[in-house]
């Protein structure tokens, strides 16, 4: 079985271990979220994987998946833009 390198790369429980465990519907929604701010950002996915992991973006889309999984995907990029200069993202 060949496993997508994006899986193993947002597999939950190797690199998202100190966070609460999550459903089946948060990382396919991730994985958009990811891909669609490479896509705006001109990233590829694990250099945007690596940014939004750096600058606290996929803690705050896990926390309040509740929320932005129901916000358009331009809106949950437009938060996460946010949170990530907050936390010292660079990208404008």
């Amino acid at each position: 079985m060949i496993i997508p390198k994006l899986f193993v790369i947002l597999h939950p429980y190797e690199l998202l271990s100190n966070w609460q465990k999550m459903s089946k519907y948060e990382i396919p929604f991730l994985t958009a979220c990811i891909h669609a701010f490479g896509r705006r950002f001109d990233m590829t996915r694990q250099a945007a994987f690596r940014y939004l992991q750096k600058h606290k973006g996929l803690a705050f889309l896990i926390e309040f998946y509740d929320v932005e999984h129901l916000q358009s995907m331009d809106e949950t990029i437009d938060d996460l833009l946010i949170i990530c200069q907050q936390n010292g993202g660079t990208l404008a």
